[in-house]
């Protein structure tokens, strides 16, 4: 008999910076992984007076690029929200993902928080799709402060 293993999710232990790019393994990034795929999320809150748009741009304006034939269809949703994509079903760079894996990552604002999506692996844009639709958002429940270890 075999034994199934679940995915493992691991929490951020650190609050996603201003400005600061998301690469695998940033503790700010929430990581949920089973065989053959794996989703890292963080959000942040808007900088006072900073508009939707203003906070998406700068995302874009440092994210990697790429597509491929693999791509999902624009416009993309994420929960019914209106995103855009940067990493396109391109093969990843560095580790993290299984051989033959594809990427996409995905940012959008929702109730003044900005949000990034990446999901990776021996995945196609339908799959992909389907997880992004899943998602509900819930601001009031972020968490921007990481709590310090009790002594």
């Amino acid at each position: 008999m075999t034994k199934r293993v679940g995915p493992t999710a691991t929490p951020a232990t650190e609050v996603w910076k201003p400005g600061a790019q998301l690469l695998w393994g940033n503790p700010a990034l929430d990581d949920l992984r089973k065989a053959g795929l794996r989703i890292v999320v963080a959000s942040q809150a808007l900088a006072s007076g900073q508009s939707a748009e203003q906070w998406v741009s700068s995302y874009v304006d440092k994210a990697p690029k790429c597509s491929s034939g693999l791509e999902l269809p624009a416009p993309v949703a994420v929960g019914g929200h209106s995103a855009t994509i940067t990493l396109n079903g391109c093969p990843p760079e560095g580790g993290g993902v299984e051989p033959g894996s594809r990427i996409y990552d995905v940012v959008l604002v929702v109730d003044g928080r900005g949000y990034a999506f990446t999901i990776a692996g021996l995945v196609d844009p339908a799959y992909v799709q389907a997880i992004l639709d899943t998602v509900t958002f819930d601001a009031a429940s972020a968490v921007d402060v990481v709590p310090s270890a009790s002594p």
